[in-house]
């Protein structure tokens, strides 16, 4: 159905020119193909007469144009602006002596430019969208134009505002508008600043517009990289392909951002297009050198930098790199000597993570095609290994990080080879044993060399005396060959212990085969003799060790000692601590936790929260021990950053392991317990309340690190002991939805609330946390940055929490209940108004007990309040109830009809 533009004028002879206006405006709707020819009939027109007189005949038919209704999308509106568009486009003549095909001005579209901008800021919505739409179609089809600046500045000042427009659609014409406008090399443009704005944009077809249109510059890039993590996957993905050959532009930092974004992000279609496109055209960049693209990804500023390079890298590779090419381009890469082997002086971050990666990848595809890379023998690596050991390490420290995170890589390549080979395991406990020595090195390589030892030794309990031999020739180097001696003899005869028990056990289940019970009663005595002989054994050469541990004077031997028993505990495999650990806790750990010097004291703090991982009985200590950092800098005492970081994560690690078994019962309480005591008090003492208050408010310290680590430790105590506080819950959900947050932590959050609504039994901790905070949402000051917050979609994200546990539709009558006693008791109307517009968002209850109790509430609500807002949402939400009340039977299930209906009503009333 075609538009009406108006009534037709007609004469007693031909059609006037005003009536033929018409017709061809009413044709263009029906028929596209003739838009060419009757733009030049229209232009005929146009020339017979002056500006005025022609303006007079064509301004009522573009009158009722521009106030089609803006919902109405029809194909019959594109056409009729199409050809207005294409009648605009042939007026303009060439420009005298020009080259580049500029247009001059017409006066028409001077003036039909002038009338829309007139209307843009019309009080109907309509008039300003389709003024806006207008102009946008005819400056396209004018692509050749030259804008006067007069011009320029018109458009420009009629159509910023309504960048802010309260209609999408209107926001949406008035970026295609000015897009054109935008000038990057004003720092302080108004149009750039404005789509800065709209990038965050709740509606999603404005932020991608923005996003494709926006001028680029350095700090548009950063906002841009911003909206990889959108909510959106369609935004998310725009900002990927607005990126993709403008890596080399953007700061590393920003690299990494958009990485982790589309790597571990909820969007699988970004994840696609990340691996199969951007990663192509980055590649490109760098002229498809892969090597040159990882270091543009590398970030080498500290340890955990490096860590997360190395995922980088290993995701840049496996899934995509080794994908998409043959295995002879992939080994051509490097440029490896004849025994298959890099030089050292080509060894560096890039090429060491490559050949690593290279190789097991070789080792997994044994049927691979054939090329010039292969793993080198066994023999010649360990000795390449060697020798790049025994080159040292460089004082300056860039290279001093970089060889170290060389050396783990290698280390990494050696757990390839089958090291449970004779020579392999011989030769691997040298190579550890000699670098641990004489060595020094950062956590990454340590754990990671000794890892390799975990297949080498019959249990955790042998490896970690392994370790502690070490340590005791670190501490005193000159007795190296006597302890030797010593050991070497002590082990001896231990093993003739072990072969003489064996031999007694054979012959004690042949004594009882043959019924000799008397002579299997003699060998038991002896069994245990014997037992009790390699017992002392074992306790000497561990009381021998923690005897020497003891002379320890020196900070620095200390540290490195600490560290590597550090990484040995970091590596077992257990359940609990072994005699040797516990041995080395309780003779050397214990002293070195209240050091006077306080990296001694943060690398011991590292060894005992392990410890009291796998040993309650140290939990119990240590609960006290870690708790002190979190409350003295509750209190702003004094605390090292570093040793709060690592008491953070390990109360909650405790916490989420043992729970209440680390609470007081009342005997063990220190003071005289009664039940509310109990639950919170330690035993020794320490608030379980103090400690998780603490961690709370952590979560908001100016420290961004310390920030992240309570956010990482609550998140971590949430999902391993779900009967947390609901006041707990409560806060990370603040958290989650405070502006104010940085996007890590709201990742964080998001996710770990999410696999919490899952868990079994959490639904009464949940309905207590969304009281709690829709109370303290409702109740925000204004200086709170809570009170930017929309309520309405922080309830909505904890309804849809709610959808994911076994009990929605109960959880959702207990909050339309709780809501409703808050509400008869609240004596602040704004308050009282955000609740009368959430009740709306609560599934109605089908049990007419619940339906009246609540009708009941509502009512006296309604005698308290002489707000109208109020009044309006509670007789509304009453008629509901009254509905729901007399329905002669009460379906099982809500109705989804009646639920739509609800929902509908709500969002009506939530507009008003």
């Amino acid at each position: 159905m075609t538009l009406t533009l108006g009534k037709r004028s007609h004469t007693n002879g031909f059609i006037d020119d005003k009536d033929f206006i018409f017709n061809l405006l009413d044709a263009a709707q029906k028929n596209p193909a003739s838009h060419e020819k009757n733009s030049f009939l229209l232009k005929k027109i146009y020339k017979k007469y002056d500006l005025d007189r022609f303006w007079e005949m064509f301004a009522p038919l573009l009158g009722h144009i521009i106030q089609i209704d803006l919902k109405l999308n029809s194909l019959y509106v594109n056409r009729l602006f199409d050809f207005i568009g294409k009648f605009c486009a042939i007026l303009p003549e060439q420009l005298t002596g020009n080259n580049d095909e500029t247009l001059a001005d017409d006066p028409f579209i001077l003036k039909i430019f002038d009338y829309l901008i007139m209307y843009s800021p019309n009080v109907l919505d309509s008039v300003r969208y389709r003024s806006c739409q207008l102009l946008n179609v005819i400056l396209y089809h004018l692509e050749n134009y030259a804008m006067k600046e007069e011009l320029h500045n018109k458009i420009h000042r009629a159509w910023t505002p309504r960048l802010r427009d309260q209609k999408a659609l209107i926001r949406k014409e008035a970026i295609v508008a000015l897009f054109r406008l935008q000038d990057p090399k004003d720092p302080n443009d108004i149009i750039i600043t404005e789509f800065k704005l709209l990038l965050s944009d709740r509606q999603v077809k404005i932020r991608k517009l923005v996003v494709e249109k926006i001028a680029l510059r350095r700090d548009v890039l950063k906002c841009i990289v911003e909206r990889t993590k959108d909510s959106d996957s369609s935004v998310a993905l725009a900002s990927y392909k607005r990126l993709e050959k403008l890596v080399n532009k953007i700061m590393i930092n920003d690299r990494r951002n958009i990485f982790y974004s589309a790597v571990y992000g909820p969007h699988e279609s970004v994840r696609t297009y990340f691996y199969s496109h951007f990663l192509q055209s980055c590649l490109n960049i760098f002229n498809d050198n892969i090597l040159e693209m990882l270091k543009a990804f590398r970030f080498d500023s500290n340890e955990t930098d490096l860590e997360d390079t190395l995922v980088i890298f290993e995701k840049i590779l496996n899934q995509f790199y080794f994908k998409t090419n043959s295995m002879r381009v992939i080994c051509n890469v490097l440029q490896l000597n004849d025994m298959y082997l890099i030089p050292y002086e080509e060894l560096n971050y890039e090429t060491v993570s490559y050949w690593r990666l290279l190789l097991e990848l070789i080792s997994d595809k044994p049927d691979m095609e054939p090329c010039n890379c292969q793993m080198p023998e066994a023999v010649i690596f360990v000795n390449y290994l060697k020798g790049f050991l025994e080159l040292g390490l460089p004082q300056e420290l860039d290279a001093y990080c970089e060889k170290q995170f060389i050396i783990e890589q290698l280390f990494h390549i050696l757990k390839i080879y089958d090291l449970t080979e004779p020579f392999l395991t011989k030769t691997a406990h040298s190579i550890v044993e000699n670098f641990l020595k004489n060595g020094t090195f950062l956590d990454g390589p340590i754990k990671t060399i000794v890892g390799i030892l975990n297949p080498l030794f019959p249990d955790e309990d042998s490896k970690f005396r392994f370790g502690m031999e070490i340590v005791s020739d670190i501490i005193n180097p000159l007795n190296v060959e006597e302890e030797a001696k010593k050991d070497e003899e002590t082990r001896f005869q231990l093993a003739k212990l072990k072969v003489q028990l064996r031999e007694l056990e054979m012959e004690q289940e042949s004594a009882i085969t043959s019924s000799d019970f008397l002579k299997a009663n003699n060998l038991k005595e002896q069994i245990e003799i014997v037992s009790h002989q390699i017992v002392a054994h074992n306790n000497f050469v561990t009381t021998n060790q923690q005897t020497n541990l003891k002379k320890i004077d020196d900070m620095e031997v200390i540290c490195k000692c600490l560290d590597i028993a550090f990484a040995f505990l970091q590596t077992a495999k257990i359940k609990k601590l072994t005699p040797s650990m516990i041995s080395f806790k309780e003779d050397l750990l214990i002293d070195y936790l209240m050091y006077e010097t306080e990296v001694v004291r943060l690398k011991a703090l590292r060894c005992f929260a392990v410890c009291c991982i796998f040993d309650q009985v140290s939990a119990r200590q240590g609960i006290h021990i870690f708790s002190v950092p979190i409350l003295a800098y509750e209190a702003e005492e004094d605390c090292s950053i570093q040793i709060l970081l690592v008491s953070i994560a390990a109360v909650a690690d405790l916490l989420g392991i043992y729970g209440y078994d680390l609470i007081a019962k009342p005997t063990e309480s220190p003071s005289d317990s009664i039940d509310e005591e109990h639950q919170r008090v330690f035993t020794g003492g320490t608030s379980l309340s103090a400690v998780l208050k603490g961690l709370v408010n952590l979560m908001d310290d100016e420290d961004e690190e310390i920030q992240m680590a309570a956010c990482n430790g609550l998140c971590k105590l949430l999902l391993q002991n779900p009967a947390i506080n609901p006041a707990i819950i409560s806060r990370l959900i603040l958290k989650w939805c405070n502006p104010t947050s940085e996007a890590p932590q709201v990742t964080i959050i998001g996710h770990a609330l999410k696999v919490f609504a899952g868990l079994t039994g959490i639904e009464q901790h949940l309905e207590k946390a969304i009281i709690i905070t829709i109370e303290t949402l409702a109740n925000a000051p204004d200086i709170s940055p809570l009170a930017n917050v929309d309520i309405n979609d922080v309830v909505d994200l904890m309804l849809a929490l709610c959808k994911m546990t076994r009990q929605n539709q109960i959880i959702n009558y207990n909050l339309t209940m709780e809501l409703c006693k808050i509400m008869r008791v609240s004596p602040e109307p704004s308050a009282l108004l955000v609740y009368s517009k959430i009740l709306f968002k609560f599934e109605v209850p089908d049990d007419k007990v619940v339906l009246q109790q609540i009708s009941d509430i509502i009512e006296i609500i309604r005698e308290r309040t002489s707000e109208r807002s109020i009044l309006n949402n509670l007789r509304k939400y009453l008629a509901i109830l009254s509905q729901k009340l007399n329905e002669n039977t009460t379906p099982p299930n809500p109705d989804p009809c009646s639920l739509s209906d609800i929902s509908e009503d709500a969002e009506a009333n939530n507009d008003e």
